[in-house]
């Protein structure tokens, strides 16, 4: 048996894992690369293997750099079956149509061809085979997956895989415990192998921070008479904020301002989370069993429009926009950013993890000499960032993930840029001195034995 990594590889996008073992041949993700020239030519690049030789994919969860090739894998040929959790479906659905019809625009604007279209993202909506938690299913004659609850967004899994006897765990991505509405990752009890995540492998989170840096956020805008701009993920960063700044309001830690969400699929995805509520954590099952609405309250607004986007503008400050996409690449929050991005009084809040090269990132590092849709301008507002936002575990937590295991036969540290990587598998090697660890280069393949 090998496993081939071709994503995720020294860097967080791109997730994609090939299982091959006789005639069986499986995807783990098939992420999107993303943040760099470099990561475009990786997405259009040949896969090593023939997609329609694949028999199935197992997806962990619907962020872009986890599933956004699937539509591209469909397109060179793969028809086999895609079995996820029923969330994890429905949310790739909406994350892959609105990237269609982004890609459809950008190749119009740039007379190019799109990488795939909305007719093949629609294909696939026949090939999502539901799976649910700490559930085993058998996928075929060789092999059977359990799906564990990651933690980490709506739908997330840790998902092991029983092939030949060998239990190989992929840990998609592990939440950051605790958050709002997610459970604590699963912990499984042993594994012959088991692929990590390394994301925040070199950092800790600020866990008690979190809700008091958000609070004095809204405090200072409203002093200012400023704007709060948040550039977040459609995809459960946006759900979190507004379940902290419904609790802020509802306790009177600050006050009643306008609040948008300016992201159609935001939106989108704040319905899919409301028809899961049974899926949320027990604190916020309490909340919902006396009447409580993280996604409904005074002074929110969801803005699906143009024309309602473009209205924020008239809506005197202070007042709170959160909007797409989170890492400043495009969408709604490139206009915020011209039209109150050079005013001092606005703060640009980060709530997640920007890949090198985004926007985001170069924001985060510092450059205030900035190109928005095809303009040049200098960058005057306040920039901050609540890292403890993050949807991924930290250093401390992925030990302790690790360290859950009464057995690990082999250990491969990915999804993380070097730096996290290599302090992560120093923190590992230190605790667990006879542990086989390894970090895999890009296209690497390992045996399994």
């Amino acid at each position: 048996m090998t496993i081939q990594f071709l994503g995720a590889a020294g860097e967080v996008t791109g997730s994609s894992y090939f299982i091959e073992d006789g005639d069986t041949r499986f995807l783990i993700d098939c992420g999107m690369f993303q943040g760099s020239d470099e990561a475009i030519e990786k997405n259009k690049a040949r896969w090593p293997f023939e997609p329609s030789s694949l028999d199935f994919v197992l997806l962990t969860h619907a962020h872009f750099d986890h599933c956004g090739r699937l539509p591209k894998l469909y397109h060179d040929g793969f028809r086999g079956h895609i079995y996820t959790t029923a969330q994890t479906a429905e949310l790739a659905d909406l994350i892959l149509a609105d990237a269609a019809d982004l890609m459809f625009h950008e190749a119009k604007t740039h007379h190019d061809i799109p990488l795939y279209t909305l007719n093949e993202v629609k294909a696939l909506n026949s090939m999502y085979r539901p799976v649910p938690y700490k559930t085993s299913t058998r996928i075929s004659d060789k092999v059977s997956v359990i799906f564990h609850d990651a933690g980490h967004i709506l739908g997330s899994a840790i998902i092991e895989v029983i092939i030949n006897g060998k239990h190989i765990i992929f840990s998609g991505d592990l939440g950051n415990d605790p958050v709002p509405l997610m459970n604590p990752p699963a912990q499984p009890e042993s594994a012959d192998v088991v692929v990590v995540e390394s994301t925040y492998g070199d950092r800790l989170h600020e866990h008690s921070d979190r809700v008091a840096e958000l609070k004095k956020a809204v405090l200072d805008v409203v002093a200012n008479k400023g704007t709060l701009l948040i550039p977040a993920f459609a995809l459960e960063r946006t759900q979190e904020l507004l379940y902290h700044f419904n609790d802020l309001r509802e306790t009177g830690a600050i006050p009643d301002i306008p609040i948008f969400v300016d992201s159609p699929l935001a939106i989108e995805t704040t319905a899919v989370f409301r028809r899961y509520e049974s899926l949320f954590d027990s604190d916020s099952q309490k909340h919902i069993q006396h009447g409580d609405d993280f996604f409904s309250f005074p002074h929110l607004k969801y803005c699906t429009t143009v024309e309602e986007s473009k209205s924020i503008n008239f809506v005197a400050a202070p007042k709170i926009i959160i909007a797409g996409s989170g890492m400043m690449n495009g969408g709604r929050i490139s206009h915020h950013l011209i039209h109150y991005g050079g005013i001092k009084s606005t703060i640009i809040c980060i709530v997640g993890f920007m890949v090198q090269h985004s926007l985001g990132r170069r924001i985060l590092d510092g450059e205030r000499q900035i190109h928005v849709m095809h303009q040049d301008m200098t960058l005057e507002a306040e920039v901050r960032q609540i890292s403890a936002f993050s949807a991924h575990a930290d250093q401390a937590q992925l030990l302790e993930w690790i360290s859950g295991y009464k057995k690990i036969g082999q250990l491969y540290v990915t999804h993380g840029e070097e730096t996290s990587r290599e302090v992560l598998v120093g923190k590992i090697k230190q605790a667990h001195p006879d542990l086989r660890v390894e970090m895999p280069e890009l296209l690497q393949s390992v045996n399994i034995e």
